[in-house]
């Protein structure tokens, strides 16, 4: 093969790179809106209602029962905290992700630029 052919080859596998990159990082967008989304749910229709109920409210409970209720309370707080750390925790790994990817993209265009300039000058040196 010519070193022209070799060239155009090389180009579409960058342009290859960058397409899977840009459906990946596609895939991973609508991921962390998805994501978000839901966090935001729990945290505003189960988190905080649930962590400021007053479980004693009215004085319907009484002794042992109060105290479960309150136990109860505050393990489903731990967890729910938990569970909610631990989505940002892997949002914030899908948002790197993401960053990586479009670094991989900038270096694809970059190789195909630097590519790109070295066809344009074998074009130069045919005439």
């Amino acid at each position: 093969m010519s070193r022209r052919s070799d060239i155009e080859h090389e180009i579409h596998s960058y342009e290859r790179k960058i397409d899977e990159c840009k459906g990946r990082k596609s895939r991973l967008e609508e991921i962390h809106e998805s994501m978000s989304r839901k966090r935001t749910d729990v945290e505003n229709d189960v988190y905080e209602p649930e962590r400021i109920y007053d479980m004693t409210f009215g004085e319907k409970f009484r002794g042992k029962l109060e105290q479960n209720s309150e136990e109860y309370q505050f393990e489903i707080n731990i967890r729910t905290d938990a569970f909610l750390s631990n989505t940002a925790q892997f949002m914030s790994s899908i948002k790197r992700a993401i960053e990586r990817l479009e670094e991989m993209i900038d270096e694809y265009r970059n190789h195909i630029s630097k590519l790109e300039a070295e066809l344009a000058s074998l074009d130069d040196d045919k005439y």
